[in-house]
């Protein structure tokens, strides 16, 4: 036999017209060869996004009139700490800790450390309860804040530690 004679010899399964028995089921059947159907991938796709979006809403909860209560440390005059957190009191500016300011006669004084300072001995070791309303743009909680029922924004305004601040 010639080489050209093998070539044009047709096989078994040509002349029977049997096919392999592994791909039967699916000859004439394309849907069964493909993986996954766009459409369930797209439908996972959607399933990880919101699964992320919603760990993400919980890491980062929301301080839609939320309650913060513990003893404070102080940051400045209008910043506090409670449990890791920082709080920043809201509607008032008190100067910055290392701030310092000039008195009547010209003299400069570190006014942003007797802030803080007045702001530490009002609260000495109380409780303060903090009432926040959202985050500035540092992530700190804007809050009212209380000591004993008082309100400890509207007192460092009263007696001098802080200017009343609107945007």
């Amino acid at each position: 036999m010639q080489a050209k004679d093998i070539e044009a010899t047709p096989s078994a399964m040509e002349t029977e017209n049997v096919e392999p028995p592994m791909l039967a089921p699916y000859i004439g059947r394309s849907e069964y060869l493909r993986p996954c159907p766009r459409n369930i991938k797209s439908l996972l796709r959607l399933c990880a996004i919101l699964y992320a979006a919603m760990l993400f809403a919980t890491a980062t909860p929301s301080l839609a009139d939320s309650q913060i209560v513990g003893r404070a440390s102080i940051i400045d005059g209008d910043t506090i700490e409670i449990h890791n957190q920082r709080i920043r009191f809201e509607g008032i500016d008190a100067p910055e800790s290392r701030q310092s300011c000039n008195d009547p006669s010209g003299a400069p004084w570190r006014c942003g450390r007797a802030s803080a300072f007045a702001l530490a001995d009002k609260i000495g070791t109380g409780t303060v309860a903090c009432k926040a309303h959202g985050r500035d743009r540092y992530k700190r909680a804007l809050a009212v804040c209380y000591l004993s029922g008082e309100d400890l924004n509207a007192w460092m305004v009263q007696n001098g530690w802080a200017v009343a601040y609107r945007k």
